[in-house]
């Protein structure tokens, strides 16, 4: 599964999606960031591996959506909300961080811009 993902995000990187391509799907980012901010408090953590956010991430959404799907909003949210969210470099596999302090609506405004 992790040399799946691994081979994925490379994949997603070579060929991301640009910001411009993610703005219809606002209402899905939005979405994905108030169910990532919602685990994080329910887990008590401010750090989860990035598979493992992703995994929870498609089945706890109502949304249907591919992983390649979830890993592009994802990296939509590390570039664009840096100040909530950001990826740290691990032997074991990226460890995406969130600062729990910012209010989901300082987060929803900004991807609104």
């Amino acid at each position: 599964m992790e040399e799946k993902l691994k081979a994925t995000r490379a994949s997603e990187l070579n060929g991301q999606a640009s910001p411009s391509a993610l703005l219809n799907r606002t209402p899905e980012i939005k979405k994905i960031a108030e169910i990532i901010l919602v685990y994080y408090i329910q887990r008590k953590v401010s750090n989860i591996f990035y598979v493992n956010l992703i995994d929870h991430i498609q089945t706890a959404s109502t949304l249907i959506l591919a992983q390649k799907d979830v890993i592009e909003i994802i990296d939509f949210l590390l570039a664009s909300c840096s100040f909530w969210i950001t990826s740290i470099p691990n032997k074991q596999g990226n460890i995406i961080c969130i600062d729990k302090s910012v209010p989901l609506s300082k987060i929803l405004a900004k991807l609104e811009k």
